[in-house]
């Protein structure tokens, strides 16, 4: 959990702090069952709001790597009532927009709308903060997708960007 590795980490609170971290469906006995892990930091000295994708490691991130097809884009995902705004990669816009398994809290809503809603109440909270996105391969590919979700929250915060 966030709060562990906060304790354990020689990160200052006061500083830098990892506010969410979603490894829930990560390192599974089946990994066909493993989803996309993906975290965010809170950098209060910087005023930073940081969400962190990881790259590929387990078999369901390969899978997301290789269904290169392309498919509509829409920001609550494809079952949404939203217009398409593009094509994007198949893949990767299932992997962060598509529906998850089950939730310690019951809901089963893409990681995209679960990281929305984690980065609105940040933004709630902290007005004057800038958000950031990175990771690495998939990682990378992911931040990439995520433009939408920073042009929601410029909307809403037009001081994020």
């Amino acid at each position: 959990s966030a709060e562990r590795i906060n304790k354990e980490s020689n990160a200052r609170p006061d500083t830098m702090v990892l506010y969410h971290i979603d490894d829930e469906f990560s390192g599974t006995e089946d990994e066909n069952d493993d989803e996309l892990t993906w975290a965010i930091t809170l950098n209060k000295q910087k005023k930073r709001i940081t969400v962190i994708f990881r790259g590929s490691t387990v078999k369901n991130d390969w899978k997301a790597n290789v269904q290169i097809r392309f498919t509509d884009m829409k920001l609550h995902g494809e079952d949404s009532d939203e217009p398409t705004v593009g094509k994007v990669h198949q893949g990767f816009y299932k992997y962060l927009y598509g529906k998850t398994k089950l939730g310690q809290d019951g809901r089963d809503i893409s990681k995209a709308e679960e990281i929305l809603g984690k980065l609105h109440g940040l933004f709630a909270d902290h007005k004057d903060y800038k958000l950031y996105v990175t990771g690495h391969s998939l990682g990378g590919a992911l931040r990439a997708r995520c433009s939408p979700i920073g042009l929601h929250l410029i909307r809403v915060y037009p001081s994020s960007l």
